[in-house]
């Protein structure tokens, strides 16, 4: 959305750092409508006061995040997203996982960081097991078990429940049970 017209004529030629300032606010609100309060006098930006503070309260909560300080309250109504961000930007990376997944009669191959999120997002009804690898273990799993690829259009990493998908399954929790048990 832009507000006005304003085109350059050779008169009105600026430096490259400078741009049009409107004397009223610029923020869209409504629909198609601009809040067109006031500008103060010697902004650097067509904003208004009561946006401008809502920017600055959001700047000071992202300031916070990136810091890593999430002790003081939120100043801004942002702040879920603002976790949302920390989580993705600030943590280590979670390590590559592919997963077996059963979702109504099927079972999905896929490859996830964040196992609980992707779960979550695809409403499974159960999961079945988990091995650390990326893509190119998703990869040759989907190869490996080409034979039961099921027939949904769009659907590419969706099996029938074969004995050998079945049999890998089983084998892939009882490493995990060992490995439970073993501590390590």
């Amino acid at each position: 959305m832009v507000k006005g017209n304003y085109t350059r004529t050779e008169s009105s030629a600026r430096k490259p750092d400078e741009f049009k300032v409107w004397e009223s606010c610029t923020i869209a609100v409504g629909f198609g409508g601009f809040c067109d309060a006031p500008v103060p006098q010697g902004a650097p930006i067509s904003v208004c006061g009561r946006h401008l503070i809502k920017a600055y309260k959001f700047c000071e909560d992202a300031l916070d995040i990136a810091a890593g300080d999430t002790s003081r309250p939120s100043r801004s109504d942002r702040y879920l997203r603002f976790e949302a961000w920390d989580r993705r930007v600030t943590r280590e990376p979670e390590p590559m996982v592919v997963y077996y997944a059963l979702i109504w009669d099927v079972v999905k191959i896929g490859v996830t960081a964040r196992l609980k999120d992707r779960m979550t997002q695809l409403k499974v009804d159960a999961l079945l097991a988990v091995e650390r690898g990326g893509w190119e273990l998703e990869y040759a799993r989907h190869e490996q078990f080409e034979h039961l690829r099921a027939p949904i259009p769009r659907h590419r990493e969706l099996f029938m429940l074969g004995d050998d998908l079945v049999e890998h399954i089983e084998a892939l929790r009882a490493a995990e049970m060992a490995s439970a048990q073993s501590g390590t």
